[in-house]
């Protein structure tokens, strides 16, 4: 376990809080719904926005399990680097930090319980955040639908994170199989 995490939802669906710490390093978030606006502590002024410079491989995070079925996709044919095996909040802290360009699990996806809180995070810190296809994810719908139809452990949500636009775009056309039949 690297980091740990906390959120809360009223009965509609809406995030009130959440809060990641690593249990690894000095990485912490806490976001809170003023209404208005998302509240960050500890208050940052330079989040990394660069994008990835020419030549330079995207690094990922992604889980050792998913590795097997995600080696022969183009993102990682095409030189991405394999740089975190995990998909949650510690890969979050380090998307926030600049060390992680993307986090994937777009096959099988995590729980939705897991996804409710480091998703939430990214979401509110402002990270792009969507499933394979490029639609975007609703938490809100995601924990409405749970307390109405009491879904328990097994609804999972597959995803992608990544720390700027440009690389979301880049991740997602990265993660289609290549045609390998002749035309």
């Amino acid at each position: 376990v690297q980091s740990t995490g906390i959120a809360i939802y009223d009965r509609e669906g809406a995030l009130k809080t959440v809060g990641i710490i690593s249990f690894v390093d000095d990485g912490f978030i806490f976001i809170e719904n003023r209404g208005d606006h998302m509240m960050l502590y500890p208050p940052r002024k330079d989040r990394p926005t660069r994008q990835n410079e020419t030549g330079e491989p995207l690094k990922v995070a992604t889980l050792l399990r998913r590795m097997y079925n995600l080696r022969d996709l183009p993102i990682f044919t095409q030189g991405a680097t394999w740089n975190m095996n995990c998909a949650s909040g510690f890969a979050v802290l380090g998307i926030d930090k600049g060390t992680i360009d993307t986090i994937i699990d777009p096959i099988k996806g995590n729980p939705w319980y897991e996804v409710a809180i480091w998703g939430a995070a990214a979401q509110a810190l402002g990270y792009p955040m969507s499933d394979k296809e490029g639609n975007p994810i609703d938490m809100s719908h995601i924990v409405r639908r749970v307390i109405q139809k009491h879904e328990g452990d097994s609804f999972r949500i597959p995803f992608v994170i990544s720390r700027t636009p440009e690389i979301h775009q880049q991740v997602l056309s990265l993660l289609k199989p290549q045609d390998t039949h002749p035309k």
